[in-house]
Parts: structure tokens; sequence; C-alpha cells
């Protein structure tokens, strides 16, 4: 790795470690599961790329075969994690049952066949845990696209999001395994993708949490839910509570 080289990936993750900082100070402020969620997922991203994009390597310069196992557990326990928390993000358990029986079964699954692909041959490591991330975050992507089908709104953004993790899994992995020389372009392009992709996601993080506090003020009951746009079920309670009130003012009792 020349000096370019690991200037552009130093750039791309100190922009994700920003994002990471920044929601730290949201936890800070306002302690939450969804935002221990956010931040877990900011610094997962970061371990993924400084694993794989050879930074650790020139950094810490590990051995060899413990390189190896870090960057074949990296893609797979990354993503399966990520599906875990988009699972709460997404309140999928209450929205689709589909959707909530494939992220928790991709959980699952791909850090556990991520630690079996370390029983492969050395040579196939590596690419049988670039298939499994990559798989594992296609199907994320579907599954974001499914949720703004049926209404949330915030859940196109999430998948473009996600559609970024495609190339930056399928780059870092292509590094990880040295297939070919890169042209001056190829490391910055990979790098932004990462960067971008974890921008993207803590901004749209960001508003939903920013949402959920509107929500938890007492005092104020959004008509429409800044999400589905659909009438707030708390906010018809109340008019319907109110209904009988208004209709003995305008009449008078009987």
């Amino acid at each position: 790795m020349n000096a370019l080289t690991l200037t552009v990936w130093s750039l791309s993750l100190g922009a994700i470690a920003a994002v990471a900082v920044a929601r730290v100070g949201d936890l800070l402020a306002r302690p939450s599961v969804s935002q221990l969620r956010a931040v877990s997922y900011h610094v997962s991203v970061f371990l993924l790329v400084l694993v794989l994009s050879g930074v650790l390597r020139q950094l810490a310069h590990p051995g060899a075969g413990r390189l190896q196992v870090l960057q074949v557990l990296a893609g797979p326990l990354c993503v399966g994690l990520s599906n875990l928390w988009i699972h709460g993000w997404l309140g999928a358990g209450h929205r689709d049952r589909l959707m909530a029986a494939m992220l928790r079964l991709s959980a699952l699954a791909l850090p556990l066949l991520g630690a079996a692909a370390l029983a492969l041959p050395s040579e196939l490591r590596l690419p049988a845990a670039a298939a499994l991330s990559l798989a594992g975050s296609a199907l994320t992507c579907w599954l974001l696209f499914r949720a703004w089908i049926i209404g949330d709104r915030l859940a196109l953004a999430m998948a473009a999001g996600c559609l970024l993790t495609l190339p930056a899994i399928a780059g870092l992995y292509a590094i990880a395994m040295r297939l070919a020389p890169w042209g001056w372009a190829a490391d910055p392009g990979i790098a932004l993708c990462p960067a971008l992709s974890n921008g993207l996601t803590g901004a749209v993080l960001w508003r939903r949490e920013r949402h959920q506090w509107r929500t938890r003020d007492p005092g104020s009951v959004p008509a429409v839910d800044p999400l589905t746009k659909v009438h707030s079920s708390a906010a018809l309670v109340h008019r319907m509570v109110a209904a009988p009130d208004r209709g003995r003012d305008r009449f008078g009792p009987r």
C-alpha cells in the first residue's frame, strides 16, 4: 500500500468515524436502544473497512493467518449484525412476517456461515466470505425496498445506502484477495462507496430518531405520521373522544 492509497482509505475511515462520533453524542444526549444500535452499526462498518482495505495490515502488521481469519469473519458478521439492527429500526416484527423472518434468519445464519467458511481451504475462504456478504446485503436491499412499498417513506433512502454497500463489499474483498493491480481511480472509487453508504444510512437513522423523540413528547400528538404519511392512531383516538363533546356543544344537551 503506497502513501496515496493509505491516504485515500484513511479519509474514508475518517468520514465513517466522524458519523460514529456524532451518533455517540446523540447517544449521550438521549440514551436509547436504537441509538446504541446506530453507534454499533457505524463501528462495525469502520472495522469492516479497516480490516479489508489493508490499513490494518499496514499499521499493525498482524500475521497472515490471523489477518485472513479477521477478513473472512468481517463481512458476514457486519452484514448479519446490520440485518439484526435493521429488524429493530423497521419495526419488522409489527409490520411484515416475511420481512421479520428473513432479517432474523440472515442475522443468525451469516455469522455462522462465515465461521464455517474458515473450515474451507485457504484459497476459498475469502471468496466464500465475499459471496455470503454480498448475498446478505442484496437481501437487505430487497427487504428495505419492500418496506418502502408497504409504507415506510424513509426505507427507500436506506435501500439506496444499502445498495452502495454492494460495490463497497465487492471492492474490499477484491482488494483483500489481491485479484489484480488497481488503476489510479479504483481505490478512491471503492473507498467512496462505504463512506457514502455509512453517511446516508446515518442520516436516515437520525431522522428516525428525531421522529421518535417527537412522538415521545407528551405535549404534542402529530395528526399525520411523518414516516408513512398515514393518520396517527393517537390523533384519531383523540378526535373520536372529542367528537361527542363537539356534538353536544353544537346541538345542546338532549
